[in-house]
């Protein structure tokens, strides 16, 4: 198999994109960059699609692969286009497998370099479907989203042998509908 460059950030001191302690990897600060570092797309679609692909060229450098994902968190810049469930479908769509990675979502306002529309933080654990002590709680995808997914729920919190993680979203309810304007995040 052809081995492609390797994707990059814009910056010039050095920096490890994918690290592991024990049987937990964790990739940070994914995003649609090249092998030069620059932004490949513009639309936030794009961006996640191309941050996806990225983190699967990346895992294996640590032996793991997208079905070792237990956990993503989107922190992501809004647009007219894509909903936040628009958002988690779009990461839950990459994956094949059920029970699905926890994926949590942030909007925010800026992101660390230019043009970039998302930055997603990845954490893995080597070969967690194959352990005895899984637990999860899955969400049913409300039914005014269901058309967005592949899946018909989402894991909302998710135990790995002695890793556990949960999901948290905006404090929008399941039509995005801020229940208070003055704390949207909470």
């Amino acid at each position: 198999m052809p081995m492609t460059k390797q994707w990059k950030l814009p910056i010039d001191r050095p920096h490890n994109l994918v690290a592991s302690a024990g049987n937990l990897t964790f990739l940070g600060g994914a995003g649609d960059f090249d092998h030069c570092g620059d932004i490949r797309n513009r639309d936030l679609v794009d961006q996640i699609q191309g941050s996806l692909e990225n983190i699967a060229q990346l895992l294996p450098v640590e032996n793991c692969s997208m079905d070792d994902v237990v956990k993503i968190k989107a922190y992501y810049t809004p647009d007219d286009n894509l909903s936040e469930w628009g958002v988690v479908a779009q990461i839950a769509n990459a994956f094949k497998r059920s029970p699905l990675p926890v994926i949590s979502t942030l909007p925010v306002p800026m992101q660390p370099f230019d043009n970039q529309r998302i930055q997603l933080q990845v954490m893995a654990q080597r070969n967690w479907r194959s352990l005895n002590d899984i637990q999860v709680h899955e969400t049913p995808v409300p039914e005014s989203h269901q058309h967005l997914f592949k899946h018909k729920s989402l894991s909302s919190a998710l135990r790995a042998g002695e890793f556990i993680t949960v999901a948290n979203r905006t404090a929008g309810d399941l039509d995005d509908h801020i229940e208070s304007e003055l704390d949207p995040v909470s």
